[in-house]
Formats: C-alpha cells, sequence, structure tokens
C-alpha cells in the first residue's frame, strides 16, 4: 500500500443532456439540462475497501440575453451536481505530484451548487469592457484540507464535506486602442474572489488570490521600415497578486507579488513565426496561493527570471 495512493476501482458513469438555443434579433434564450449517473465500485484486501455505491442526480441551466446597439446582457442561472471522484473516496498514501499524504473519505455525498451570474459586454472601434458579476451557493461542498499531523515527513491532507459554502465575486476586462494609434493594444484584467466557509472560522483551502493583469501589446504589422527587419510585434504584460487574507487552518500563507514578462515576436517567412520572452524580468520570488508545492521543503517558488524562445509553424 505505501506504494500506492488509490485502490483499484471500477467506474461507469452515462450522462444524457438536451440543449435548446433560440434566437430572434435583439433576443435569444438557451437552457440545457443533464441528467448524471455513476456507479462506483471497489474491493480492495490492500486498503481494506469493500465499497459499492450509485450516485444520479439532475443538473441544468436556463440563460437569456438581450442586445443594443454595441450592448449585450445575459443573465444565467444554474444547478449542477458532482458526485465524488473515487480519489477523494479512497486516496490513503503520497502524492508525489504534490508531495502530500492524502486521506480520502468514503462518507462523502454529491456535491451541489447554484450560481447565478450576469454578464454585461459593450464594445466599438477603439473601447471594449465585459463585466461579469457571479454568486454561488454551494451545498455539501468538497474540500482537500491540510491538517497538522505527518505521515512519513509529509503532511496529511484530509478530504472533507462542508455543508455550506458561498462563492461570490467579479470578472472585469477592458481593451482599448488609441484612436491615433490603432496598432497599439492595452488591455487589463480584474479578478476578485471572496468564499465564505460556514462551517468553519477558517476558510478554503486553495482559494485563488485576487489578481489585477496589464498587458501592453504593439503590432508593427503596417510599418514596412520595421516589418523587412521580420520584427513582428513586442508585448510587456505586468500581473499583481493580492495577499490572500482567505485561507484554511494549517495553510501556508502567501503575500502578495507582482511579475512582468516581456516578448518579442517576429515573422521569419509565411509560416514560420517566433517568439522570444523574457519571462519573470525582474526577478521577483513568489508562490501562488494555488502551487501545490509552496509548502514543500520550507517552499518551492515559482521560477525566476528565465529566457524562453517559441517557434510556431503553419503547414
Amino acid at each position: 500500500q505505501a506504494d500506492r495512493l488509490v485502490p483499484d476501482a471500477s467506474s461507469l458513469s452515462v450522462g444524457p443532456y438536451v440543449i435548446v438555443d433560440f434566437e430572434d434579433d435583439n433576443f435569444g434564450f438557451n437552457y440545457g439540462i443533464r441528467y448524471d449517473y455513476k456507479s462506483l465500485e471497489s474491493n480492495d484486501e490492500t486498503f481494506n475497501i469493500n465499497y459499492d455505491n450509485e450516485f444520479s442526480s439532475t443538473s441544468f441551466s436556463a440563460g437569456i440575453f438581450y442586445k443594443y446597439l454595441d450592448n449585450t446582457v445575459r443573465l444565467t442561472y444554474s444547478g449542477a451536481y458532482r458526485a465524488p471522484h473515487f480519489s477523494e473516496l479512497f486516496s490513503d498514501g503520497v502524492h508525489h505530484g504534490t508531495n502530500r499524504y492524502e486521506i480520502g473519505n468514503i462518507n462523502l455525498d454529491i456535491e451541489q451548487a447554484n450560481q447565478i451570474d450576469l454578464k454585461y459586454q459593450w464594445a466599438n472601434e477603439h473601447f471594449g469592457i465585459v463585466l461579469n458579476p457571479f454568486f454561488q451557493d454551494i451545498s455539501n461542498f468538497i474540500s482537500i484540507t491540510p491538517s497538522n499531523s505527518f505521515q512519513n515527513n509529509y503532511r496529511v491532507y484530509n478530504y472533507i464535506q462542508y455543508k455550506s459554502v458561498n462563492m461570490k465575486g467579479v470578472e472585469l476586462n477592458l481593451h482599448y486602442h488609441p484612436h491615433q494609434l490603432h496598432n497599439l493594444h492595452l488591455e487589463q484584467s480584474y479578478s476578485f474572489l471572496q468564499t465564505n466557509n460556514k462551517d468553519d472560522d477558517f476558510g478554503l483551502a486553495m482559494v485563488p488570490a485576487n489578481s489585477i493583469k496589464t498587458k501592453i501589446l504593439f503590432d508593427f504589422s503596417e510599418y514596412e521600415k520595421i516589418t523587412k527587419y521580420k520584427l513582428s510585434y513586442f508585448s510587456i504584460n505586468h500581473s499583481y497578486k493580492f495577499k490572500q487574507e482567505n485561507y484554511a487552518q494549517y495553510e501556508e500563507l502567501t503575500n502578495s507579488y507582482n511579475v512582468v514578462n516581456f516578448s518579442l515576436g517576429f515573422a521569419l517567412n509565411e509560416k514560420l513565426d517566433c517568439r522570444l520572452g523574457i519571462n519573470n524580468l525582474l526577478n521577483e520570488e513568489y508562490s501562488p496561493h494555488t502551487s501545490r508545492i509552496r509548502g514543500v521543503a520550507g517552499g518551492v517558488p515559482d521560477p525566476g527570471r528565465f529566457f524562453s524562445l517559441d517557434l510556431k509553424y503553419e503547414f
């Protein structure tokens, strides 16, 4: 058993579904419904498991949209259900991909989620905006959570089920082309997520930190004096991650950080493109909150400054 994370298991999943789409001029709606059946069986003497269970549920999604001039508004409500995965049920060993000792829970039940989200889009020749707030209520939320115990020098992570979890947030995307310099692209995106675990004084594990991303790209395709040197574009990408204030008990904390990437694109011929990149230009030492190795050996950060060369050939 020491060399195995999960026992042998057999599973059968069936999921018939129906999708309906309707659009008439500026108005439309869509609806989808799906029935899921899953049987799961494991009889493994090594793990001392004799498990035989069936899960069934119905998921649906319904949305409407309306277009007026350059504006589009969409409203969607969905109900989703998820049966536990066999790794969430039966794990009992070291997961070498994440350097942690994972312990499953055979008492896990179906996870149920209801979500409502609104999406607004507007764009003209020079400016575009996409705004997407959302709210999700989840019952029997399945989570893997760090503990204060260790097995074979690996921290133990337990699969548990919370009765009630709320998630809410907003995503915003902006895209701007100056009128006098239409080859210049300025893009910015905002992603904010807040979770509320009603069953625990602490938060959930592995929740992405809020972020702001900025991209500046200049396209040289209309400048013959530059394109004769095969130069196609240059871009600068900046990513700012906030300090994660929402974390699970015994979870390693992460601070805010900035990462800047720079790249040059070359059109070597009609079929061959090349990109030269300098990643993490400022050599920032950081670990994303969703990194699965940030707690290993005192913390393993993401790569520092490094160079990359990409070639793309179209056949």
